[in-house]
């Protein structure tokens, strides 16, 4: 904060309620990333070429954005939601981002990485 910065975007699973609170008292925006980074796994959007684009992680994707939602939503801080770290784009993030759409009618539900597609609620 003292560099100038009143944001942050939290990626990592460790993040604690402490962090948010802390967050809180310093007036530090957050957006909550989702603890989702597929990029092990290369940028192929083909089926089944990246786990986010494979149905078979569906239901893991949507457990964790419901998680990150209910652990971060009463926090005043946390500005907005970032669906995933370093993925590809595919069904696994689309699902996510309509269950998130679901619990979540003020904020916003970002990917930068989902180069026009829908799953994103703007360019920050």
């Amino acid at each position: 904060r003292d560099k100038g910065c009143n944001a942050v975007r939290f990626g990592s699973p460790a993040v604690t309620q402490r962090d948010y609170r802390l967050c809180e008292e310093l007036g530090m925006y957050v957006v909550a990333q989702l603890p989702i980074d597929t990029s092990r796994s290369g940028d192929s959007r083909l089926v089944g070429g990246n786990e986010s684009n494979n149905p078979e992680w569906t239901a893991a994707f949507i457990e964790r954005a419901d998680a990150t939602w209910r652990t971060t939503s009463g926090f005043a801080c946390v500005v907005g939601y970032s669906l995933a770290g370093d993925s590809a784009n595919g069904i696994c993030l689309y699902e996510s981002y309509l269950h998130l759409k679901s619990l979540e009618h003020k904020r916003p539900i970002i990917y930068p990485a989902a180069a026009g597609e829908w799953n994103n609620d703007g360019d920050f």
